[in-house]
């Protein structure tokens, strides 16, 4: 067998020594991976609350679009003539019985004129963005309850119907029913 030599003092304080710059070594690496993986959590906390605020800017996106969409449907943009209106109007009197149904633009009142011009001479700018508003006549037959469900039922519409004018007048020819004369007015958003 053979014997081992012991270790002498300076063998023994190498070794001691090396062992000391390896901890002092290992601990700065320790130290550096330490601030880096602080730096990557507050990171990961900034991306998170990015992601929250994602998903609520979304949200948010997506139900003020569906209200834009809502509103674009009780006053269409740079609509010419409300014609899908006039068919709901149609359709709705015919549901409901009316008889001789007739829809049709109605040429601007004096009122309206006037207004339209003060507006124009402040505003020297010829189509400025915002409301405007159309007239319609329409011209039907009917009783009193058929009259009143349909009022209710314009009143349900989509689109932004306002009732500017109510003519009733006797039909002596067609008992009960009696002519009917309304002047409506609905909006639509020029851009």
């Amino acid at each position: 067998m053979r014997k081992v030599a012991p270790l002498t003092n300076w063998e023994i304080l190498a070794t001691l020594f090396l062992l000391i710059l390896f901890l002092l070594w290992q601990l700065k690496v320790n130290a550096v991976l330490s601030k880096e993986l602080a730096g990557k959590r507050e990171k990961a906390k900034k991306i998170q609350a990015v992601k929250e605020n994602l998903a609520d800017l979304t949200k948010k996106a997506l139900d003020l679009k569906e209200r834009k969409d809502r509103l674009y449907k009780k006053a269409p943009v740079n609509e010419e003539q409300p014609l899908t209106l006039i068919k709901a109007l149609i359709k709705t009197g015919s549901q409901i019985g009316l008889k001789n149904i007739t829809v049709g633009l109605k040429e601007e009142t004096e009122e309206a004129e006037t207004i339209k011009a003060s507006s124009e001479s402040k505003n020297q700018t010829t189509k400025e963005p915002g409301l405007k508003t159309t007239y319609l006549e329409m011209n039907f037959e009917a009783v009193f309850p058929q009259l009143t469900l349909f009022l209710e039922k314009l009143m349900k519409l989509e689109r932004v119907v306002s009732v500017e004018g109510v003519k009733v007048e006797r039909n002596d020819k067609g008992l009960p029913y009696q002519k009917v004369s309304l002047d409506l007015a609905t909006y639509v958003f020029q851009e």
